[in-house]
């Protein structure tokens, strides 16, 4: 049933975002001020843990169906789940987040306070202790260079080098001060690198891949076709799709994907720098960015909002598409030494011509 309803709901939005009367633009610049949303949850909640600050569990977390763990710790450090059911849930919206705001920080686009939103993301992040989080930024970190490569945009590889250096530099200096005011964090910091380093060994970790290994049996016992939707939940993403749809289905998605990016790609290298291109630039990264969260500790993608990132990622190349099919080609006028093969254009210029940006009439002076 959810996967019809987001389905339903992804169909419906992209067509309902297609309309040209619709500022695109504008709802991603929503999506990032999401971000910030969950970036003040983040240090709210801190403050909550920390310092005893009142926090608004009961409103954040009102619904019953969800187990919610807010109460976490990674040895003497919180963790912190914001508005979402688990730390690993927190960091990957915030990884998504952040590589997005990376990228169209990167490709040169001002939305928004996209560069505040940069460490102000990471911060949150690392606030989580999740290291899920952790490994789908280092990911992304990958992912930087060869999209820059992919995309033929040879200039971001510079951008990026600056921004790991600026990062690495403000990342060292906040480091020392912490260190230095608070010689108390050096320890718990020992403790959570520790903890992620060391999460193979963890009984977590184990009955997850329990579960993963569980759900991959059942391809073969099925003869790749799987056991159907619902019929089985794995801890991961793949698992997950090829125990319940099996080979056929993940290649068809797959398939979608690769057609997606495509004409993703196309249409960004046909238009300049609009609203457009920005909403194609800042979603892909988002999308990859909760895949891979998802390839490492979720068994579906079912948050409506992913649905809706894909929706407004249809609709920005559905837009493009509409309006070349609509635009109307300008009449040329032949001149008199203009070569006979292209004088099947237009008759001999009239007295009277199509001129000026408002189209308005009026009469020809140059024959």
């Amino acid at each position: 049933m959810y996967l019809i309803i987001n389905a339903v709901f992804l169909v419906m939005a992209a067509r309902f975002l297609t309309r040209s009367d619709i500022r695109i633009e504008r709802l991603y610049s929503t999506f990032l001020l999401s971000g910030w949303c969950v970036v003040a949850i983040c240090v709210w909640q801190f403050g909550h843990r920390v310092g005893g600050v009142p926090f608004a569990e009961k409103f954040f977390y009102s619904n019953p169906g969800w187990a919610v763990l807010d109460t976490q710790v990674a040895g003497p450090v919180p963790r912190i789940n914001a508005s979402f059911s688990e730390p690993a849930a927190c960091a990957s919206f915030l990884s998504e987040i952040l590589f997005s705001s990376v990228w169209i920080v990167l490709q040169g686009y001002s939305v928004m306070g996209a560069k505040w939103l940069i460490p102000a993301s990471a911060l949150a992040l690392a606030c989580t202790t999740s290291t899920t989080g952790f490994i789908t930024v280092g990911a992304e970190i990958c992912l930087l260079p060869v999209a820059a490569i992919a995309t033929g945009a040879h200039r971001v590889l510079g951008n990026i080098t600056r921004l790991m250096l600026v990062g690495a530099a403000i990342s060292g200096c906040g480091i020392l001060v912490l260190v230095t005011v608070a010689p108390q964090v050096v320890p718990a910091a020992k403790f959570v690198f520790q903890s992620t380093t060391e999460k193979k060994d963890s009984q977590s970790y184990q009955d997850r891949s329990q579960v993963d290994h569980d759900s991959m049996s059942l391809v073969g016992e099925t003869y790749g076709l799987g056991v159907g939707w619902g019929s089985n939940r794995a801890s991961s993403l793949m698992p997950g799709l090829l125990s319940t749809i099996g080979l056929v289905g993940v290649i068809g998605l797959l398939v979608f994907d690769w057609k997606l990016l495509r004409a993703a790609m196309r249409t960004r290298i046909a238009i300049p720098p609009g609203p457009e291109r920005l909403v194609i630039e800042g979603l892909i990264p988002a999308i990859v960015g909760r895949l891979i969260a998802a390839c490492l500790s979720s068994p579906t993608v079912g948050f409506l909002d992913f649905y809706l990132l894909i929706a407004m990622l249809i609709a920005a190349i559905a837009r493009v598409s509409l309006r070349r099919a609509t635009a109307v080609p300008q009449p040329q006028l032949m001149r008199p030494d203009m070569p006979w093969p292209q004088r099947n254009i237009t008759p001999w210029p009239s007295p009277m011509c199509v001129c000026g940006e408002r189209g308005y009439l009026r009469r020809s002076l140059k024959y």
